[in-house]
């Protein structure tokens, strides 16, 4: 098993010249990417903390300073440039972070004291050596936790090889140093270190979003006019693309991957003639667990393998263990971290050490059906009890689906009575009367909502996933 460092090192010995990273007509190829990652990680000699904060802007110059950071043995936090500074500040303070590095504005702050990108010494007068010790961290990304405060999930290299690995086992796909890769991403989501740094172990290069514009307009441009031949994407992306499928054709997409949310498959059935020549396939994994740990190809027997409209999670990459206890989902493997970051309590909650390998409580309730693929049902602190029946929301969601043939939610809350009320969101000028009769003819009583509430835009959260928690707010309002 070999570090990702060493992969990338190879690929800018035999690729010196391939674009490694592009943004419209901007790029960096290998060589430069190196020489400006050397650059980086020699200006950190004299910080000896584990973790360098990265303000991570959407621009070409964010990876030679994430590359950097790992070339100086140190792993990178993703500071968000939306991020209020409260929430910067628990952060740099948690990880005790010495360093900030702006990629954008091309300056390195250390200990108050500020650096130029174009004040350090350049590449040739450097002597480093690349450290390829597994025990090195490799990224601290902080999620929202239940507390208010943020949990920090650290990944070090024995992950992210063991990751790498594991992909390359599974072949899904010849991956060469002529493919190139969607990144779609913000880089305080862990889908986006598949997006950039996977590439780089075969030559192959990054394609990232304009800033400007709509993402759903700009995910299409760049899949079709940067001839892109992998793309990970979240599911959401195609309710969004769902209006354009007619005007879509990308022959060239040779391996489609979905992710971070529920795939649903009236959606994807008609997303498949946009792209003839993919394989296609669903991932699964959570942070805790190093991007994602399981697959599942689709194929003809996909729709009969859909539990409420859901395309299964599959089964488990190499060097990873899927299991249930007590209908919660259960990962154990070389990809599963040991803990969150200073914070022994939650990690108690949701970590146990089993054999020597540790074990992580997804909080997804699955089951496992006769081909021996796991299917995702539902999270287990949205699944609820109303009038003692255990209610899946994306039944209602798929019920809904059948009249209305596109994206709407349902969430449960809280009620004064500390009883489950449910709440229905779907977009603005739906026909609410007849979805409320819908409803009434396909569901139990205890399964309809006590209200359906119009909406303009459905809330993303910075992952892209959409954002139940605010939906959840919303339905509060109404209680």
């Amino acid at each position: 098993m070999k570090p990702i460092l060493e992969y990338i090192q190879q690929s800018v010995e035999n690729y010196p010249q391939n674009i490694a990273i592009q943004q419209n007509e901007r790029f960096l190829s290998y060589q430069q990417i190196w020489n400006q990652a050397i650059e980086i990680a020699h200006s950190l000699k004299n910080d000896n903390s584990q973790w360098v904060a990265v303000k991570v802007y959407k621009c070409v110059d964010l990876l030679p300073a994430l590359l950097g950071c790992w070339i100086a043995g140190k792993g990178y936090v993703p500071i968000h440039p939306t991020y209020p500074t409260e929430r910067v500040q628990f952060i740099l303070k948690d990880c005790q972070a010495q360093t900030v590095i702006d990629p954008q504005n091309q300056t390195i702050v250390h200990s108050n004291t500020l650096i130029h990108w174009k004040n350090l010494k350049t590449f040739e007068e450097i002597q480093i050596s690349i450290p390829l010790d597994l025990k090195n961290p490799a990224y601290l990304l902080f999620t929202s936790g239940s507390t208010g405060k943020p949990k920090g999930v650290p990944i070090y290299h024995t992950q992210l090889a063991t990751f790498v690995d594991a992909m390359i086992l599974h072949h899904p796909v010849n991956f060469s140093e002529k493919d190139k890769f969607l990144q779609m991403f913000e880089f305080t989501f862990d889908l986006s270190v598949f997006s950039t740094f996977f590439p780089l172990c075969f030559g192959a290069s990054t394609h990232l979003l304009p800033n400007e514009g709509i993402a759903a307009f700009n995910i299409a441009q760049v899949l079709e006019e940067q001839n892109v031949t992998i793309a990970l994407m979240v599911p959401s992306v195609l309710n969004y693309l769902k209006p354009y499928f007619d005007e879509i054709h990308l022959p060239q997409l040779r391996y489609n991957l979905f992710c971070g949310e529920p795939l649903k498959w009236n959606v994807l059935k008609e997303w498949k003639p946009c792209i003839p020549n993919a394989y296609i396939e669903n991932v699964y994994g959570p942070t805790e667990a190093t991007i994602f740990v399981s697959y599942y190809p689709i194929s003809d027997k996909t729709e009969q393998e859909c539990w409420n409209d859901i395309v299964p999670i599959g089964k488990p990459l190499p060097h990873t263990y899927l299991y249930l206890l007590n209908e919660e989902l259960i990962i154990s493997g070389g990809q599963v971290t040991s803990g969150y970051w200073n914070n022994p309590q939650k990690s108690q909650e949701v970590f146990f050490e089993k054999d020597g390998t540790f074990h992580y409580k997804t909080g997804d309730i699955c089951k496992i059906n006769e081909n021996e693929n796991f299917l995702y049902i539902e999270r287990k602190d949205f699944q609820v009890k109303i009038d003692g029946y255990r209610v899946e929301l994306s039944e209602i969601e798929k019920v809904a689906y059948e009249l209305l043939k596109e994206e709407s939610v349902a969430v449960a809350v809280l009620n004064a009575q500390n009883s489950f009320s449910l709440h229905y969101f779907v977009k603005k000028g739906t026909d609410k009367i007849t979805l409320q009769k819908h409803f009434e003819k396909y569901l139990p009583p205890y399964m309809l909502p006590k209200q359906i509430h119009e909406i303009e835009h459905f809330p993303v959260n910075l992952s892209g996933k959409l954002d139940r928690k605010q939906l959840m707010e919303i339905a509060k309002t109404y209680v």
